[in-house]
């Protein structure tokens, strides 16, 4: 197989000069003076993307995709659909350019969602041929794990009136919500008491608002996380609680 792993690097590059360059502007939570844009492009080349820069970067590549490798029939359509420019339309547009980006990845790479990891690390080009094998053996890992099936169960449309699994699931999600609901309203009080708006805690919050300040609350929300499956930790916000992927296997 011919490997174009060295292109998704180019749109990788790509990415990391639109964003060293906005970061040379804004200061990327540094002083802006501190670096330049080349210094910006050294620091992040060598830094696995997060999932929303892959998703930037991916954007990039689905427009140079529709521009020169997309079936002029399927582009086309795609074209015509966008110039309707309603919701509609819109959505049918970016299913079918995705859906053609997916079936072309999957010709080139032998997997239509590889093509992903190949922009969320920095890749030496003598080394792209062993990489691609690699994911191939650690897609077909992955694919046959027990938490990746359970997650393709659970990710089915399902009936809680006819599923107990997917009803447990809502209603742990109805708790969730109810309880980050009840934080924003403590956050809330801890704003007006600090601004001199409130003189004390109302007696119906105080309860709620104790178990705000000493934490307990966010610890509960967590420990539903949990047996859910998802979402940013409440306790520590640096954790997701998440999925397994195949970045877990390799």
């Amino acid at each position: 197989m011919t490997l174009p792993a060295t292109r998704a690097q180019r749109i990788r590059a790509q990415y990391i000069r639109n964003a060293a360059e906005d970061h040379s502007i804004s200061g990327g939570g540094y002083p802006a003076a501190r670096y330049s844009v080349d210094q910006w492009i050294e620091h992040l080349t060598y830094y696995p993307l997060s999932q929303d820069d892959m998703s930037k970067a991916l954007k990039i590549w689905r427009q140079e995709f529709e521009q020169t490798d997309m079936h002029a029939e399927t582009y086309s359509k795609v074209k015509k659909l966008r110039e309707k420019d309603t919701r509609a339309s819109k959505e049918k547009a970016r299913t079918l350019s995705r859906g053609s980006f997916k079936v072309w990845q999957k010709n080139l790479f032998g997997r239509g969602t590889i093509a992903k990891y190949f922009l969320k690390y920095y890749l030496e080009e003598a080394s792209q041929e062993a990489t691609l094998k690699e994911l191939h053996e650690s897609m077909l890992e992955y694919r046959s794990c027990d938490k990746c099936s359970t997650q393709v169960e659970r990710s089915r449309k399902r009936n809680p009136d006819q599923d107990p699994q997917k009803k447990q699931e809502t209603e742990i999600e109805i708790r969730i919500g109810k309880l980050r609901s009840l934080k924003r309203k403590m956050r809330s009080r801890q704003r007006q008491l600090n601004e001199g708006k409130l003189a004390q805690i109302p007696k119906a919050d105080r309860a709620s608002f104790a178990k705000f300040t000493s934490g307990e609350l966010d610890m509960e929300i967590d420990k539903l996380l949990v047996q859910h499956g998802y979402g940013q930790s409440h306790v520590n916000p640096n954790k997701h609680y998440e999925a397994p992927s195949l970045f877990n296997h390799v």
